[in-house]
């Protein structure tokens, strides 16, 4: 194929491989042993990857990402998480709070784009395709480097690595993924020279465009994905691609604080020392083994490096994601690495020197210093196989006999050299590496499986608890190691927890600091405005749930049980807190808003967490302003907890309707 090893585009050279069997007369394919149609469909097969390396890893990503759509893919973890931040998205399109987790939240706290796309296309097809183009643009990545010689095994561990991601349930990570690669795949035409010397300004100016755009669509599908191409912006700054840089990383940062602006949250993921080991230890020795012609990638590893140490040190809502970036090319990083880390063999120039003894700046006696190709850092002169004078990847000096010999300064060798200690060292960093991410994968999908009650259909308790009116309060479910309750109950009733842990650490911190007793249980539930808690029976309950569990199952003065059955208890909370306070009652309480009857002017305490998309909405749907004289909203002085609800004020008695509708010049009704 025209991307084959020897030849093809990619410029992945055949040196440091065994030499290829003998050419078909004017094919120059390797023959093909006279053993039946079979053996030559089964032979045809075996050259896919080598030939075709992009289609081959988009295939079988394809292949595998359908197979855990159809197998694998369960209703717990952060699929949960996504489900019901989809069916919040499709069901209230048009509203910027969800009034149904936490005491209210932000659909953009979350994210500005993945509940709308995952609510048109559904959460497991958005991951099957984004993970199917992820893989795809990693290997055409790896192909346009030029010194990969082992294009398809890095392939084939990034196809691993994704999907492992789609095992963990990333639906929304894996979508900001696949638009921050197309972003450094783009980088990454404009980084080759010919590229560059052929295209008019006006045409790189709109490939910087298109870069802005990709990385601003990534950031605002998932932050993270957007830090990940932060990464990238800073190592290019650094290696003085300013233009590049600013196209890369201005639009995520300016996503990035309008979102901070517009939709405020406050919250920490946790991160400890043994989370930020592995992924400082995978950066430091990408930065330290790799090609030290490969700048791009070691300056890449280098800010990560960083990165991962200041997560670590300084709490923020990254936290324990930034292992990510590891997870998914760590081991693609290394294995990269690999062919280069042999030493020269009799046959072989010494690594940095050519064979007429000139300094050429390429292990393995690869040409000339400073001919790279793609935005990987990778330098072309270091594919192996290169001749010196300038010649590129698909230039002279390389042999194009599929022998792996190469010429370097004149002098023709195989890299067969022997195995160093950077060869020992990548390869046992890939052992440990590929243990730790094949631990943490199998540890979610068992983790997170929904079991016990919440692999049964929770449809008793959601009519039990629609009986006893809890669409007018708030409802605490203990949460499950699965977190199936976030998805499977927000819909009906408004819960006083759900599963976003920032916010969980933020609001509810006595569920992790060993302050929960059966006193402060009770000043929560107050807090709160709970009126009912239910208990699953037999399912095993999240780490930031299992003193609660206990708690509750042992039983509690103020808690009654009212109803139970083989898999759920529901109690009631006596003298509970309303969510209103009087004069106002609550009609109807739901993940869009609320309906509130006040029965005479005044002030009214709504225990909503306050936001400034708050609004008064009118019967049929039209938000209206203070202006009209209806009412208004505003933020109720701060509690001893730093909660800051919102206040009503109320001109006259009637119906007052709670909603968060979407604006473009003005929001909320703010008194």
């Amino acid at each position: 194929g025209a991307d084959g090893p020897g030849e093809g585009a990619a410029g992945a050279g055949t040196a440091g491989r065994a030499a290829a069997p003998p050419a078909t007369l004017g094919t120059g394919a390797p023959a093909v042993p006279r053993t039946g149609a079979r053996g030559r469909l089964l032979a045809r097969v075996a050259r896919v990857p080598a030939a075709h390396p992009v289609a081959a890893a988009t295939g079988l990503a394809a292949v595998l990402h359908v197979l855990w759509f159809l197998l694998l893919a369960n209703s717990g973890g952060d699929l949960a998480a996504q489900d019901a931040w989809a069916r919040f998205a499709a069901d209230h399109p048009d509203s910027a709070y969800n009034f149904s987790w936490y005491g209210g939240m932000h659909t953009a706290s979350y994210s500005l784009l993945s509940p709308y796309v995952m609510a048109l296309l559904g959460v497991r097809a958005t991951m099957v395709l984004a993970g199917t183009v992820s893989a795809g643009l990693v290997a055409l990545l790896l192909v346009r480097a030029g010194a990969v010689r082992n294009v398809p095994a890095c392939a084939l561990a990034a196809v691993c690595a994704l999907l492992g991601n789609a095992l963990s349930g990333r639906v929304t990570f894996g979508l900001g993924l696949v638009l921050a690669l197309g972003a450094v795949a783009v980088l990454a035409c404009r980084a080759d020279p010919e590229s560059r010397a052929a295209a008019p300004v006006r045409r790189r100016g709109r490939g910087l465009f298109v870069v802005g755009v990709l990385g601003a669509l990534a950031t605002a599908a998932s932050p993270v994905a957007g830090l990940f191409l932060g990464f990238v912006a800073a190592a290019l700054f650094l290696r003085g691609r300013f233009a590049q840089s600013l196209a890369a990383g201005l639009p995520a940062v300016a996503v990035v604080a309008l979102s901070a602006w517009l939709f405020p949250f406050a919250g920490t993921q946790p991160m400890g020392l043994g989370t930020a080991v592995l992924p400082f230890a995978c950066a430091a020795l990408a930065f330290g083994l790799v090609p030290a012609q490969w700048r791009r990638v070691r300056a890449v590893a280098a800010v990560y490096a960083l990165a991962t140490l200041l997560t670590w040190l300084v709490d923020s809502q990254i936290g324990s994601n930034v292992t990510r970036l590891a997870m998914l090319f760590g081991g693609v990083v290394l294995l990269a690495a690999l062919p280069h880390a042999r030493t020269g063999g009799p046959d072989a120039p010494a690594a940095g020197r050519g064979g007429d003894g000139t300094t050429t700046g390429c292990a393995g006696g690869a040409g000339p210093e400073g001919a790279r190709v793609g935005d990987g850092g990778a330098d072309a002169a270091c594919a192996g196989g290169e001749g010196t004078g300038g010649a590129d990847a698909r230039g002279p000096g390389r042999d194009r006999s599929g022998t792996g010999a190469q010429t370097s300064g004149g002098t023709t060798g195989t890299v067969t050299g022997g195995r160093g200690y950077r060869w020992y060292a990548l390869a046992l960093a890939l052992v440990v590496f590929h243990a730790w991410i094949g631990f943490k994968t199998v540890d979610d999908v068992v983790r997170t499986a929904p079991h016990g009650s919440w692999a049964r259909d929770p449809a008793p308790l959601i009519a039990e608890l629609t009986d006893r009116g809890a669409n007018l309060a708030r409802i605490e479910v203990v949460p499950a190691r699965s977190h199936r309750e976030s998805s499977a109950l927000a819909p009906h009733v408004t819960l006083a927890r759900g599963w976003n842990r920032q916010a969980d650490l933020e609001r509810n911190p006595l569920f992790y600091d060993g302050s929960l007793t059966a006193g402060t249980y009770r000043a929560w539930l107050d807090r709160w405005a709970v009126r009912y808690v239910v208990l699953p029976a037999d399912a095993t309950p999240d780490t930031g749930a299992r003193e609660e569990a206990a708690l509750v199952a042992g039983g509690l003065p103020y808690l009654e049980e009212v109803w139970s059955d083989p898999h759920w208890r529901l109690f009631a909370v006596r003298d509970a807190t309303p969510l209103a306070e009087p004069p106002a009652t609550v009609e109807h309480a739901g993940a869009g808003g609320l309906l509130l009857r006040v029965d005479e002017p005044g002030r009214v305490l709504v225990r909503v967490a306050y936001s400034p998309w708050l609004a008064l909405v009118d019967e049929r749907g039209r938000r209206l302003t203070a202006d009209d004289g209806r009412g208004c909203l505003r933020a109720a002085p701060a509690t001893a907890d730093g909660d800051r609800w919102t206040e009503l004020v109320a001109p006259e008695a009637g119906s007052y309707r709670l909603e968060a509708p979407y604006a473009l010049l003005s929001r909320g009704t703010s008194c």
